[in-house]
Formats: structure tokens, sequence, C-alpha cells
């Protein structure tokens, strides 16, 4: 099903995208298997599969 044009798709990873992470969060985020990005042009791949 589309909104507004755009396909849903099924999320596969979980992200943050933000200026600073401090170093505590960057050791959560690890241990919980979230990726961690200071810029949105470094997310290569947000591909996933269409629902």
């Amino acid at each position: 099903m589309d909104i507004n044009g755009v396909p849903r798709m099924l999320l596969s990873r979980e992200i943050i995208i933000s200026p600073y992470i401090a170093p505590s969060a960057q050791e959560a985020a690890n241990r919980l298997g979230i990726e961690i990005f200071t810029d949105i042009t470094d997310i290569k791949d947000i591909s996933g599969p269409a629902l």
C-alpha cells in the first residue's frame, strides 16, 4: 500500500541520526545493535522489503 505515492516498507534496521552522540550513548547503541550516523548522506542503503 502506498501513502501519498510512497511505498510502505518493513523496517529492517534501527538507526539514529544526530550531529553528536555521547560516548556512553554510542556504547549503548552498539550493545543494542543500533546504527548511528552523524550525517544523513552517510547512509548508503535504506532499502528494505516492501509491505
